[in-house]
């Protein structure tokens, strides 16, 4: 059988291979082998590269807090805090320096306004690790925009409780239903839902209230003189 590179051996027995006559030529059949090769192993490392994550992030949720006491957020409200609670799938580690996380919220909410710059909370964005003792806690990038994506700083095992918590965020004009995601570069994307209250409407319908209430009184009593009317 024919071969590429065949093998001779010498007078000690050791065998070399055998340079074609034709150097710096090789057959046809032997440059269509290589090339072969060469593009089942790019292909290889392409598709790994760009594999699917085979899990789904798990019990995401999320929570909204001032001064330390979990709070409905306002829509248009500033310096908002927005903790993200999350699992990794048992498949979805995450390597320090290379495995990321996508966190996504309503459009017109900014997760980095005022270049995440709250005099109360000056640490800035952070992420961490939930599930091991003491919790592993790292600065991140401030983002602008409603996305953020970051490198995580530190690995987290597969169904770590994982906690992204951000201290700028400014809300949008909307009540809602308003949906957020989070994923990585492990896992696929889970959501969850929340809403936004609007300042003061509890207080505007009482005072409403208060207001017609004796205006219907009179009305029954004095006008219509409505028999029975105390």
């Amino acid at each position: 059988m024919r071969t590429c590179f065949p093998k001779i051996q010498d007078s000690a027995g050791v065998s070399s291979i055998r340079r074609s006559p034709m150097v710096g030529r090789r057959p046809a059949s032997c440059l269509f082998s290589a090339a072969l090769v060469i593009a089942t192993s790019i292909g290889i490392q392409v598709g790994q590269a760009f594999a699917a994550p085979s899990g789904t992030i798990q019990n995401f949720r999320m929570q909204f807090m001032t001064n330390n006491w979990p709070y409905t957020p306002q829509i248009g409200g500033t310096n908002q805090e927005y903790e993200f609670y999350f699992n990794p799938s048992s498949t979805g580690a995450l390597a320090a320096g290379t495995g990321t996380i996508t966190l996504t919220t309503a459009p017109g909410t900014n997760l980095g306004a005022n270049n995440c710059s709250n005099p109360a909370r000056p640490q800035g964005p952070y992420v961490e690790d939930q599930s091991v003792f003491p919790f592993e806690k790292a600065s991140i990038p401030c983002t602008q925009g409603n996305t953020m994506t970051f490198t995580v700083p530190f690995s987290i095992a597969a169904g770590d409780q994982v906690a992204v918590v951000d201290f700028s965020v400014s809300n949008p004009l909307t009540t809602g239903p308003l949906t957020a995601s989070v994923s990585s570069s492990a896992d696929g994307p889970a959501t969850t839902t929340y809403k936004l209250a609007v300042p003061g409407v509890p207080q505007v319908i009482g005072t409403i209230t208060g207001v017609i209430a004796p205006i219907v009184v009179l009305w029954d009593c004095f006008i219509l003189k409505t028999p029975g009317c105390n």
